[in-house]
C-alpha cells in the first residue's frame, strides 16, 4: 500500500468517527430532550449564602431539587434559613452545629439528623438544624454559634466533629478571617441579631445569574458510564476507593503539621463555645461523628499500606485527640464510633454501609442511626426526653 492511500485510509477512519460521534450525540440529545437528568449536576435554585461573620449559610425559604450522580433530593429551609420546620425564638430547644452530614446532604427533608432527633423526641424539643455545607468547620460553627443561633435560646447545644474534613478547614479559616497566623480565633462579632438579619437579607436579595452547561452529552454519558463501573468496582471489593494523603493522614501518628494545627484551631473554638454556652446556661455537647472511612476496615488495610515510613495509621486517633481536648475543657463528649461499629457489625454490613454509593454522606438509615444515639446522650446527661 502506498503512502497517498494510507493517508486516504486514515482521512476516512477519522470522517467515519467523526461522524459516529455526530450521530451518538444527537441521539442522546433526542433521548435525554428533558435535560436534568442528562447532566451530572443539576440544581433548580442557588441555596447558599456568603456571609463575613461565619462563611456560608442558607437562602431563608428556599426550596431546591438537588441531581448528582445517583442523588435526587429536594431541600427546602425555613425562614431563619435552617433546614426544618419554622420556629420561633422562644428558646429552650436545640441547636445543632455542624457540618454537611449535619445539615442533611443527599437527604430529603424529613431524613436529616436534625428531624429525625425531633421525631424521636416526639416534638416536645424543636430541633434547630445549623448545620452548612461548603468547608464548613469547627472555627466557623462556633462563629455562627455567637453570632446567630445564641440569639435563639437552645436549652442544649450540640456540636458534630467530623475527622477527616474538619481539621483542613479550621486550618482554612486563616484565609478567610476567622483565625489569625497565630491560630486565635479573630472572626467579626455583630452587634446583635439584627445586624445580622439584615446582613443576611443584602446577601439573599444577590440572586447569582444562572449557569448554563454546554457540555457534549456523549461526554455526559461516558463520565456517567465511568461512574457507575466505579461504583460497581467498589462494591465487587467492598471498598472505598479515595486514599489521598490529606485524607490518610487524619489517621496517622505522630500527626502531620496541618492536622496539628488543625486541633489547635479546634481546642481554641471548643474552649469559645464552652464559655458562650455557660454565659447563656445552655448544655454543650460535643459528639464525635462516626466517619465513614473509620468504619471501612478494607479502606482502612488499604490506607495503612499507603502509610508513610515510621508512622503507623490509627482510625481512633483523632478521636482519642478530641476526647483529650473535650476532658481538658471540661466539656461532655460522646464517641459515636464504638456504637455504630456494633451496629455495622451487627448487621454484617458492606461498603457503603450507612453512606450512599456514591456519595460519602451519610443515607436515611444513618441519619436515623445518629439521631438515634444522639438522642439517648441527651437523655442520659441533660435529662432531655
Amino acid at each position: 500500500m502506498g503512502s497517498k492511500d494510507r493517508w486516504k485510509n486514515l482521512a476516512l477512519l477519522a470522517a467515519t468517527l467523526i461522524f459516529i460521534v455526530l450521530v451518538t450525540e444527537v441521539a442522546l440529545r433526542l433521548l435525554w430532550r428533558n435535560g436534568q437528568y442528562a447532566v451530572r449536576i443539576y440544581q433548580s435554585a442557588p441555596y447558599l449564602i456568603e456571609t463575613k461573620y461565619w462563611k456560608a449559610w442558607h437562602y431563608p425559604n428556599a426550596r431546591v431539587h438537588f441531581v448528582k450522580d445517583c442523588l435526587d433530593v429536594s431541600y427546602s429551609t425555613n425562614s431563619f434559613g435552617m433546614r426544618g420546620r419554622d420556629i420561633d425564638r422562644s428558646g429552650g430547644g436545640i441547636a445543632l452545629l455542624g457540618d454537611s452530614y449535619v445539615e442533611g446532604y443527599a437527604v430529603n427533608d424529613g431524613e436529616t439528623i436534625g428531624s429525625c432527633l425531633e421525631n424521636l423526641l416526639d416534638h416536645r424539643h424543636p430541633v434547630m438544624n445549623f448545620g452548612v455545607s461548603g468547608g464548613f468547620g469547627t472555627v466557623h460553627e462556633v462563629a455562627l454559634y455567637q453570632n446567630y443561633a445564641r440569639y435563639f435560646q437552645p436549652g442544649c447545644v450540640v456540636l458534630f466533629f467530623v475527622n477527616y474534613n474538619d481539621l483542613y478547614d479550621n486550618v482554612n479559616g486563616a484565609s478567610e478571617g476567622l483565625i489569625d497566623s497565630s491560630l486565635e480565633l479573630t472572626y467579626p462579632v455583630a452587634a446583635g441579631f439584627d445586624e445580622i438579619r439584615a446582613e443576611l437579607a443584602r446577601q439573599s436579595s444577590k440572586v447569582p445569574a444562572s449557569e448554563s452547561k454546554h457540555t457534549p452529552y456523549l461526554f455526559r454519558f461516558l463520565s456517567q458510564s465511568l461512574r457507575v463501573i466505579g461504583q460497581s468496582v467498589q462494591y465487587w471489593w467492598n471498598i472505598r476507593t479515595d486514599f489521598s494523603d490529606a485524607l490518610i493522614n487524619v489517621y496517622m501518628e505522630p500527626e502531620a503539621e496541618a492536622v496539628g494545627k488543625g486541633w489547635i484551631v479546634t481546642r481554641n473554638s471548643l474552649a469559645r463555645l464552652k464559655q458562650l454556652t455557660e454565659e447563656a446556661r445552655s448544655q454543650l455537647l460535643v459528639v464525635d461523628l462516626a466517619d465513614p472511612y473509620q468504619i471501612d476496615a478494607n479502606w482502612l488495610k488499604v490506607a495503612a499500606l499507603r502509610s508513610a515510613k515510621g508512622k503507623t495509621l490509627n482510625p481512633t486517633h483523632p478521636n482519642e485527640r478530641l476526647r483529650e481536648i473535650c476532658a481538658s475543657l471540661l466539656i461532655p463528649y460522646y464517641d459515636m464510633y464504638s456504637d455504630v461499629m456494633s451496629y455495622v457489625t451487627a448487621r454484617r454490613m458492606r461498603f457503603p454501609y450507612l453512606s450512599f454509593a456514591c456519595d460519602r454522606h451519610f443515607n436515611k438509615e444513618g441519619n436515623s442511626l445518629v439521631a438515634r444515639l444522639v438522642a439517648q446522650q441527651l437523655q442520659a446527661r441533660f435529662g432531655v426526653n
